[in-house]
């Protein structure tokens, strides 16, 4: 009958348009799924990244007081040929780069697997400093070694900085980058060089 057909085709072309609206609703929450996944797998590859880093950072800070435990000296006062930031990272693992005075104390290698070119940012060295990285030391103030990580992405910096110097009293990071364990120095607006504060002067051994 006329009647009934017409009904038969508008229920079929009404299951049609609710067919292709479910699909644009399975699509869209398809994609924003897709997006999701996607930023939280971008975010825990962030996280590992800062992590290594940090980790990468105790592992040096740990070679550098076990070094000068063994040896007796100041790190930067050890070195054959004199401190120039480059030996001083290299006498933690190469016996030819401390003193020969001194190298019968060297029980070393402090540190294993670990380049100065670092596969993502720039290059490690040690420096000293005064609790400023950056003011040379002085007789009468207490002077550190540093170490020295360039070419760091500033959000990296900010996230590694925080992880070590959140605990710190507000005042002490009024200037985070010239405050606390950890400070910078900047290159660019988004690339900062990376200065973590590890051992402290001690006397010669006799």
């Amino acid at each position: 009958m006329p009647i009934l057909a017409a009904l038969r085709r508008l229920s079929s072309a009404q299951r049609g348009a609710m067919f292709g609206l479910d699909a644009r609703i399975a699509l869209g929450v398809f994609g924003i799924m897709t997006t999701m996944i996607g930023f939280f797998a971008m975010s825990k590859i962030h996280q590992a990244r800062y992590a290594a880093a940090i980790h990468e950072l105790e592992a040096i800070n740990d070679a550098m007081t076990e070094y000068q435990a063994d040896i007796g000296v100041f790190v930067p006062f050890s070195i054959n040929g004199g401190s120039d930031g480059i030996r001083d990272f290299q006498a933690l693992t190469d016996k030819n780069a401390v003193m020969p005075r001194l190298r019968r104390h060297w029980n070393g290698p402090y540190l294993r697997e670990m380049n100065r070119d670092h596969p993502r940012f720039g290059e490690y060295s040690i420096s000293i400093g005064q609790i400023n990285a950056r003011e040379a030391c002085a007789y009468g103030k207490p002077c550190y070694a540093w170490i020295v990580l360039t070419e760091v992405p500033l959000k990296v910096w900010q996230t590694i900085n925080h992880y070590f110097d959140a605990s710190a009293v507000p005042e002490d990071e009024a200037s985070e980058h010239q405050l606390g364990r950890l400070q910078g120095s900047s290159n660019t607006d988004d690339m900062v060089d990376l200065y973590f504060r590890t051992t402290e002067h001690k006397g010669m051994r006799r």
